[in-house]
């Protein structure tokens, strides 16, 4: 998408990068008798980032209304956050995977 509230997929991707990459060293608890399961912080954590960018995309779409001085139903901002979703997963796949060749994870035996 090109603009909404003066924002491009770029601004939206560097606010997903950002909040990404604020955490290079994660520490996975575990117990004595569990089994240790590496990614579970690291899948915890792209989950928790790519759902705040999922909010702030539709955060946005409203905005951008709101700025023109119109109202977006809610049926339609929802159909636009999904297109511009949709239009930036390949990109931030790619930040992902750059995430993905710098993230450490320690483990911590409870």
């Amino acid at each position: 998408m090109d603009d909404y509230k003066g924002l491009s997929d770029k601004v939206f991707l560097d606010f997903f990068r950002v909040d990404l990459f604020s955490r290079t060293e994660l520490d996975q608890y575990f117990y004595p008798h569990e089994i240790y399961h590496e990614f579970d912080v690291l899948d915890f954590h792209l989950e928790h980032c790519k759902k705040i960018l999922y909010n702030f995309i539709l955060e946005s779409v409203f905005e951008a209304g709101w700025v023109k001085d119109f109202e977006i139903k809610e049926k339609d901002a929802l159909k636009m956050r999904e297109k511009i979703w949709q239009g930036i997963q390949d990109d931030l796949e790619n930040i992902i995977n750059e995430y993905l060749t710098i993230i450490k994870i320690k483990p911590i035996n409870l």
